[in-house]
């Protein structure tokens, strides 16, 4: 396997701990780095509003058994 460096790195810190993010890319892809950046916020913001979807789906749930 060949030695590769990371074509970003990010550090980011939380508390007490820190959380280190290397992102390498293959040269032979076709894809670009803005392609990708625009699919993790596509999933994001899919992946919240099936979040809010669930919550307002159990808050109707609970409402409707307290009816009886």
């Amino acid at each position: 396997m060949a030695n590769t460096t990371p074509v970003m790195r990010m550090t980011k810190r939380y508390g007490k701990t820190t959380y280190i993010v290397n992102a390498f890319c293959s040269e032979s892809s076709v894809c670009t780095f803005e392609d990708k950046l625009l699919e993790l916020i596509r999933n994001d913001m899919n992946h919240a509003s099936n979040a809010s979807a669930d919550m307002a789906d159990r808050n109707a749930a609970s409402d409707d058994s307290g009816a009886a």
